[in-house]
């Protein structure tokens, strides 16, 4: 995550005894070797993490034995693997949902809570009032829109609310397509909706990671150097752009730690 490259480490040597040689323990893994290391693919360097990298690294093993699929479900997409581009997407989006129903933050969705109970308390026959109350449990869940939008939002971007808001929108429908009508609605070619996916997949990568380095610990100032102006930058503002966030390049803003 840090180097974000796919590399590979050798078979681990162990010596069993203080007596005997040492051998090579052998395991069943990938055949293809992981992409090497590129400097300028780093998010960060050792000197800027030093002080902290042994908390990062306790928070690493911590958070995803904690959060489990808000963790895996984004480095299943880094693994060096080619993914059809709705499998990429639709991870991205599981991901983010299941971090932000872990993490939050929480999704105010009182009003929707409020109208349904008040729907409810209207039907007079006590047991169709009970069956309805069944199988709306979770009709005021909060959309999927709005959890996407929360858990973007942790990162305090200086991008347009609005623009994130209505990003966050598409992607949800994006992803209720591909799970209710088994892909893109009619009169939109299917070349088109991959094409859109793509496009939101580029934009949800840096953002995913980013929030997994925030959660083991890594300070928003430092994640806001490589999002904003470092090596990265360049690509994570171009995938923004293509899905209308854009960020400005001498932002004047003051994240909140």
């Amino acid at each position: 995550m840090l180097t974000n490259s796919e590399v590979r480490l050798p078979f681990a040597t162990v010596r069993v005894g203080p007596d005997l040689s040492p051998v090579t323990l052998y395991a069943t893994r990938r055949s293809q070797k992981g992409k090497t290391a590129e400097p300028h693919e780093f998010w960060t360097t050792f000197q800027l993490i030093a002080d902290n990298f042994g908390a990062l690294a306790d928070g690493w093993i911590r958070k995803a034995e904690d959060l489990g699929a808000a963790f895996h479900l984004y480095t299943a997409t880094r693994r060096g693997e080619h993914l059809f581009t709705e499998h990429k997407f639709v991870n991205l989006i599981w991901g983010l949902e299941a971090l932000q129903r872990r993490v939050g933050p929480v999704v105010d969705n009182q009003r929707s809570e409020t109208k349904i109970s008040g729907m409810l308390d209207r039907i007079e026959n006590a047991a169709d009032q009970k069956c309805l109350r069944k199988l709306l449990k979770r009709a005021a869940d909060p959309a999927l829109k709005d959890r996407l939008a929360a858990i973007l939002g942790r990162l305090k971007l200086p991008v347009d609310q609005k623009a994130l808001r209505r990003f966050a929108q598409r992607c949800a429908e994006a992803r209720n397509d591909i799970s209710h009508l088994g892909g893109p609605r009619h009169g939109t070619s299917y070349t088109a909706f991959v094409v859109e996916l793509h496009k939101f997949a580029q934009a949800l990568d840096p953002l995913y990671h980013a929030l997994i380095l925030q959660e083991i610990g890594m300070s928003l100032d430092l994640l806001h150097q490589v999002l904003l102006s470092g090596r990265q930058s360049m690509w994570v503002r171009d995938a923004l752009r293509e899905v209308g966030l854009d960020i400005p390049h001498t932002p004047n803003f003051a994240p909140t730690i």
